[in-house]
């Protein structure tokens, strides 16, 4: 299992791969690279829309994962891991608006 706690946002594609490729023993083929690309950009629209309060954008996003991993047969994996994903980089932008906020009331 990958340790979130040390991942940074925004993600970059090369540290996301690197996760992925310790996690799977071994090196993501093009069409694994083309899935953690997209799971990277939604991840980090949902990060910029929790850390600038936008909560509509990042609930659309999971509403749009959920939908698509329904929807489109042999999906489902990819969507679930692109849901945790983003609910990881929601939290992770919530965490910088709570700061911002915080240090607006010192």
């Amino acid at each position: 299992m990958i340790d979130t706690s040390k991942v940074q946002f925004p993600l970059t594609l090369a540290a996301f791969a690197s996760l992925q490729r310790n996690e799977m023993r071994r090196i993501p083929t093009i069409e694994e690279m083309e899935i953690f690309s997209q799971v990277v950009d939604t991840a980090n629209v949902a990060y910029h829309a929790a850390a600038a309060g936008d909560a509509d954008t990042a609930l659309g996003i999971l509403n749009d994962i959920l939908i698509a991993g329904a929807q489109t047969p042999g999906a489902a994996p990819v969507a679930a891991m692109c849901r945790g994903w983003v609910l990881l980089a929601i939290r992770a932008g919530k965490d910088v608006l709570k700061r911002e906020i915080d240090s607006m009331e010192e």
